[in-house]
């Protein structure tokens, strides 16, 4: 697991909101099944939760960035 790349970042930028929201439920799922395991030492690596989280940030944002510009768009 690591930090999503421009081009990675490029090909989820052309999805749609709904695809982008199952990304979010993903991640979000993947991070909740990693914390535990840090917790019980199954997992020492501290960064793979760290890189989710940023990765779920940036997905959140171009989520947002979507409905903002779907929201501009219905207003013209």
């Amino acid at each position: 697991m690591m930090i999503m790349k421009k081009k990675e970042l490029q090909e989820v930028r052309r999805k749609t909101n709904e695809e982008l929201a199952k990304l979010i439920g993903e991640k979000r799922a993947q991070i909740s099944l990693l914390r535990p395991e840090l917790k019980t030492g199954k997992n020492g690596n501290l960064r793979v939760v760290k890189n989710a989280k940023r990765e779920l940030a940036q997905l959140e944002t171009l989520f947002r960035e979507n409905e903002i510009i779907l929201r501009e768009e219905r207003k013209i």
